[in-house]
């Protein structure tokens, strides 16, 4: 077993490395040119060489990345997001002490093997710093710091609205000063954004790039939210907008639902913000593969649950939704359209993971 855990490290550091010497970042490049723009005083909407979608807000948090050259920057970007996967697993390891260090050492393992891993390294994408945000978070209110849980919320949804949808969880927790905050805080981003940016360039966002961005009927591979699968089935109309919407309200009310009011055992509390997240992922119109990577935060959060209890269906549960979130497909192009739901992979893994959350929380009560 200790031959395995040095291939699987080995292989990480490999691929790390290869990163770090051979790889141009190609989301990363956009971000970049993108802050290039604004200093110019130029919109990087209206910049037709890259495709920038995100809102101006993301901005604020960007900036600094222009500071510095292009080569020696991109490779810091890289460092960082690994810093904050090391952030994200330390956090949660302050939640979980219940879990051994031989417990981690696997867990860092089958993050190392997953697509979703090495697509966001891979492509210089900021998803491993949200999910840092998103676990310090969570930390922060276990912890009882509301006001800083509402910040790391709002300043995730100022990268991508999306986190948003999470404040529904600290609703059901009765945090209401998390929640006023990550709105305080949400709302200067963007008047910060129009002041240093003009809000004709905020106005665009809204009334120009939401619109454009393909949700409904996309049917690109790598999209593996809802509306990918459900276009990949061949459903189409409003009747395409009504499944995807109705299945996202049911997720939500139903992780709602099967949330405590009170403040439970670490393990259950990730579990439960957990059910929200993939609510939100396959729920909100697009999710790339890359997004997963915050699939770590309810695979975490159901393992020390079932760890506690050894209950063998449900590892076998985790382990089916892992390899279906954590592969990938190389040729996709290459599978009949009748291939639909292999082609949804990780849409149907993150459906196993919720449902698993949800057999967990509430058939399990532990309470503080």
């Amino acid at each position: 077993m200790r031959i395995i855990l040095w291939l699987i490290g080995g292989y990480g550091v490999f691929t790390i490395i290869r990163i770090l010497t051979q790889f141009h970042l190609f989301d990363f490049a956009i971000y970049y040119r993108a802050v290039q723009d604004l200093g110019q005083g130029l919109s990087m909407y209206q910049d037709t060489t890259i495709a920038m979608k995100y809102p101006m807000s993301a901005m604020i948090l960007l900036t600094p990345i222009g500071w510095l050259p292009y080569n020696i920057v991109e490779k810091l970007w890289t460092m960082i997001s690994l810093l904050s996967l090391g952030l994200s697993l330390w956090w949660l390891a302050k939640l979980l002490p219940e879990l051994k260090r031989s417990n981690w050492i696997w867990i860092v393992a089958t993050i190392i093997l997953s697509f979703p891993y090495k697509f966001t390294l891979g492509m210089g994408q900021i998803n491993l710093m949200i999910l840092a945000g998103l676990v310090g978070s969570l930390y922060a209110y276990y912890l009882g710091h509301d006001i800083w849980a509402g910040i790391l919320i709002a300043l995730c949804a100022w990268i991508k609205i999306t986190p948003l949808v999470l404040l529904l969880f600290f609703w059901r927790k009765g945090r209401y000063k998390t929640i006023m905050t990550a709105i305080v805080v949400y709302i200067v981003g963007w008047v910060l954004a129009g002041q240093i940016w003009g809000y004709e360039v905020v106005r665009e966002f809204f009334v120009e790039v939401i619109p454009s961005i393909s949700t409904m009927g996309n049917y690109v591979y790598y999209n593996q939210a809802l509306t990918g699968l459900i276009a990949r089935l061949g459903i189409e109309g409003n009747l395409a907008v009504i499944i995807n919407y109705g299945l996202f309200v049911v997720m939500l009310t139903t992780s709602y639902m099967m949330t405590s009011r009170y403040k439970a055992t670490s393990s259950r509390e990730i579990t439960s913000f957990g059910l929200f997240l993939i609510s939100m992922i396959l729920g909100s119109g697009l999710a790339w593969q890359h997004y997963f990577v915050w699939t770590i935060i309810p695979f975490v959060g159901i393992y020390a649950m079932t760890w506690q209890f050894s209950k063998q269906n449900i590892y076998a549960c985790i382990g089916v939704a892992y390899i279906l979130i954590a592969m990938n497909i190389k040729h996709p192009g290459d599978l009949p359209m009748w291939a639909g739901l292999w082609l949804s992979h990780a849409t149907l893994g993150s459906v196993i993971l919720w449902l698993t959350g949800v057999k967990m929380v509430s058939r399990i009560k532990l309470y503080n």
